[in-house]
Order: structure tokens, then C-alpha cells, then sequence
């Protein structure tokens, strides 16, 4: 299903914003689709740390209730039993080798569970460090390594000069052109969704323009609503919109086409956590193709098979001009 939308530029009114708090019921119910402005930053950047703690807790649930740990902990409960009646069981049986000592070997096989429990949790507390540290680092700068040519400390800066009028300066004028690669959904003046283009710098001798998504999420109670497809849709749109425009460019300055070839494929990459599967859906939906599985570091991957998946859609221009 995709959300209508209503789509309109938002007034800087409220410098305030926390998306862990409830909605305010006396905003009106509108959802309205905006680039990412200066009263935003804060609550943006927050958006994307809370991708990092959806993906945590999604990923402890399929760790803890994963199919493997119940295997591996019956092979170690039965080969510990056995280790207790060996030297009884081929004699009198196994469940009279049980009964002869059942209070000692009740108590011995308790402590053997506590201690794989424990070393599961020690294991998990390592395991969670992996999100954490990269929702860490990411709040240390200011999510600068996905928010490109976007400083959110200087766009923060600008809604006073917004607010006032004031003539802004080229530097600044670029930030707010950066910006319209960030696109939001805002409810009850509370943005829920979000998603950030990077168009890389391009390669002057090659005809494919590439851009990446560097985030995507929306609010785990909003997920199922269909706000994925259309931000999706929004960045195959926006992406076209700057390959086109950078083919304007080219041809306004008369460049060389041996020197700069016009761009004639359009090339939009993503990379998503495997367990994230309403994500995948969504870009399945759109054409979007598996290029690649990145297993993560050491048992998350190896023994879990929890991978960042990298997607990729391929879309020529002459198809799209001829249709």
C-alpha cells in the first residue's frame, strides 16, 4: 500500500523535537513529505541512530530464538549427561544410572545450564557492541560519514538566519541544495521516516551516474504502511532528477563529450542487514536486485548467517525517453 501524501514546504516553528516522545495529539494528523530543513537536523540524525538500535534489538531476537542454539545446547546437555552415568549406563541403564545420584546429577546439570546461559549472555553483550559501536561513532560526528555535504551543526546554525530573513551566503545556499537530498515524512510535526541520497562524485569517462542511499528507516510502529515503497520511490525520482541534471550541466558548459561523457545509466545502491525484511520487500518491489551478502565479522556471520546485503537498481535513460 502506498501512503498518499501531502506533499508542502513546513514553517520553522518548533526547535524542540524528540522522536522517543509520544505524539502530540493536538498537532493535526496530516503526514506530510519535506526535504530535510534546519528545525529537523536533530530529530534526522536521531532517525537514523534509531535504525541502529531497531536493527539491535530485531537481531537479539533472531540470535536468542535461532533454531542453532537449540541444537547446540542439546548436543552439550546430552553429551554432559552421558558424561555423568558413563560409568554406569552400559551396567544398570541409563535411567536407573540417573536415579542413583539424581540429586547430585540435578544439581550438576542446573550449573551446567547456568553456565551456558551465562557464557550465551557474555557472548550477546559482545554480539550487541557491533550496533552499538556504530550507532556510537555515528553520534560522535554527527552521522557526517551518511549525511554527505550536509553539516548538521551549520544547518542547525541556519535556522536563525532563516527565521530573521537574512541574506544567506553561497556556502549556505549549498547546504539547503544538499539538503533536498534528504527527504522526510513528518506526522503530527514529528518526523518518522527518513532517507539520504549521496550521489558520488562522479567518473568523468563513464556513462553511469551512481548514487547510494546512505540511510533509510521509519519508526518500528509505522513500518508496515507502506512509507518504504515511497521513499524509495522518491530516491529512484530524486536520483533521476540529479542524473538529468548533471547531463544539463554538461551540455550548458559544452564540455567535450570525449572529455565527459553524458550519463546514460542511472546506477542507485543500497546495503540493508539481512534480518531486515520489510526493507528488502519494499525493494524487491522496485526492481532492486541482490548484488552481494557481507557476512558480518567473525560468529555473527559465520555461525548466524546475519549479512549486510548490498541492492542495486539499473535503470537506462534511453529506455525511460523512448517509453
Amino acid at each position: 500500500m502506498t501512503t498518499p501524501l501531502n506533499v508542502s514546504p513546513l514553517e520553522l516553528h518548533n526547535n524542540d523535537i524528540d522522536i522517543s516522545q509520544p505524539l502530540d495529539e493536538n498537532q493535526p494528523p496530516d503526514l506530510i513529505s519535506t526535504y530535510l530543513s534546519p528545525v529537523y537536523s536533530a530529530p534526522s540524525l536521531n532517525l537514523i541512530l534509531d535504525y541502529y538500535s531497531q536493527s539491535q534489538s530485531t537481531s537479539n531476537n533472531l540470535v536468542i530464538w535461532n533454531l542453532k542454539n537449540l541444537l547446540v545446547l542439546n548436543f552439550l546437555l546430552i553429551s554432559y549427561i552421558y558424561y555423568l552415568i558413563k560409568d554406569n549406563y552400559q551396567i544398570i541403564g541409563i535411567k536407573k544410572s540417573l536415579l542413583l545420584n539424581s540429586n547430585a546429577n540435578l544439581f550438576h546439570i542446573a550449573y551446567f545450564l547456568l553456565l551456558i546461559l551465562s557464557t550465551f549472555l557474555i557472548f550477546l553483550k559482545n554480539y550487541n557492541n557491533y550496533f552499538k559501536n556504530k550507532s556510537k561513532k555515528l553520534a560522535l560526528n554527527n552521522a557526517s560519514e551518511l549525511f554527505i555535504n550536509i553539516n548538521l551543526n551549520n544547518l542547525i546554525l541556519l535556522n536563525e538566519k532563516t527565521l530573521s530573513h537574512k541574506n544567506l551566503s553561497d556556502e549556505d545556499q549549498l547546504l539547503l541544495q544538499n539538503c533536498q537530498n534528504v527527504k522526510l515524512f513528518i506526522y503530527r510535526n514529528v518526523p518518522i521516516a527518513i532517507i539520504i541520497l549521496n550521489p558520488y562524485t562522479q567518473v568523468p569517462d563513464s556513462d553511469q551516474f551512481i548514487v547510494k542511499i546512505m540511510g533509510l528507516n521509519v519508526r518500528k510502529v509505522y513500518k508496515d504502511i507502506g512509507l518504504y515503497d515511497d521513499l524509495i520511490s522518491w530516491a529512484i525520482e530524486r536520483s533521476l532528477t540529479l542524473t538529468n541534471l548533471y547531463n544539463k550541466d554538461i551540455l550548458k558548459n559544452k564540455h567535450s563529450v570525449n572529455e565527459i561523457k553524458l550519463k546514460k545509466n542511472l546506477i542507485l545502491n543500497i546495503s540493508v542487514y539481512s534480518f531486515c525484511k520489510v526493507i528488502k520487500q519494499s525493494l524487491l518491489k522496485k526492481k532492486f536486485k541482490l548484488i552481494k551478502k557481507n557476512y558480518l565479522p567473525t560468529f555473527l556471520g559465520s555461525f548466524y548467517k546475519i549479512s549486510n546485503d548490498n541492492y542495486q537498481l539499473s535503470v537506462n535513460l534511453n529506455e525511460i525517453s523512448s517509453s
